[in-house]
């Protein structure tokens, strides 16, 4: 598999460090086109991938080409390569790039549209796919396969892809914020900082493999752990008081403009 990126910023380069962390794709086999070429080739160079001073260069090396542009610019990228991409597979994480939208511009074009998460950089991102694309079954399957490597594929349909892809592609900060905290209390109480995020960040990691491998409910996992008269139901008690769960529906509220 030959891969191009079309847009080299966070998010694409997100995705070709999580082949090259999970030893999926060689270096050679990936192709680069960002429109500042001079950042391109540092940051190119520092992965030892191809930097591409144009689009159509991508074009002609790869099979699957991503396109990680800012939406405003999607359109204009998609009507520029239309004519002369053939049948090779389109990849868009473009906010903007949906289904929809390729079929009233490109029909043809073998198209998904999916949204990573930056953890996809260790090859523990997710990817939420739009279920209506214009891929063949083998074509599906080929992105499916290769993806699997370094996520959690999940497809939803056209009225659950913006709720999934806000929890999965916001939830890091979140998460991330919650790590933060963590080490704030080991902090107070002596702990080193790094010794309080690795604890925090390794619990994470546990909890959602927890989940994920058992699919106990997340009920059973937190009743696992707050035995009766223990210390953590003192704690989630106080979570409870200071309305833990709560803020945290109405920050994805706030982010989906579904707040009533």
């Amino acid at each position: 598999m030959k891969l191009g990126v079309i847009g080299f910023g966070n998010m694409g380069s997100a995705i070709i460090d999580g082949f090259l962390f999970k030893n999926v794709l060689n270096p050679n086999d990936i192709f680069c086109y960002s429109r500042d070429y001079e950042k391109l080739l540092i940051n190119t160079s520092n992965r030892k991938v191809n930097a591409c001073r144009n689009i159509s260069e991508v074009i002609k090396n790869s099979d699957l080409i991503i396109i990680s542009t800012p939406a405003n610019i999607f359109n204009d990228i998609i009507n520029e390569i239309k004519d002369y991409i053939g049948e090779k597979i389109v990849f868009s994480v473009c906010s903007g790039g949906t289904y929809k939208t390729i079929e009233a511009i490109a029909p043809k074009m073998h198209f998904i549209q999916g949204i990573p998460s930056t953890p996809i950089r260790y090859g523990e991102g997710i990817i939420c796919f739009e279920d209506k694309n214009l891929l063949t079954l083998e074509e599906l399957d080929i992105v499916i396969n290769l993806f699997n490597k370094i996520a959690l594929v999940k497809f939803f349909n056209e009225n659950e892809i913006d709720i999934a892809s806000t929890i999965s592609g916001c939830g890091p900060s979140f998460a991330a914020i919650f790590i933060e905290t963590l080490g704030d209390a080991g902090c107070k109480y002596g702990l080193s900082r790094e010794d309080s995020y690795s604890l925090a960040s390794k619990m994470l990691i546990g909890v959602g493999t927890s989940y994920l491998e058992s699919k106990k409910h997340p009920s059973i996992l937190k009743d696992e752990v707050a035995s009766p008269g223990g210390t953590t139901i003192l704690g989630i008690t106080k979570l409870e008081e200071c309305g833990f769960r709560n803020s945290i529906i109405k920050a994805i509220d706030a982010i989906s403009k579904r707040e009533k």
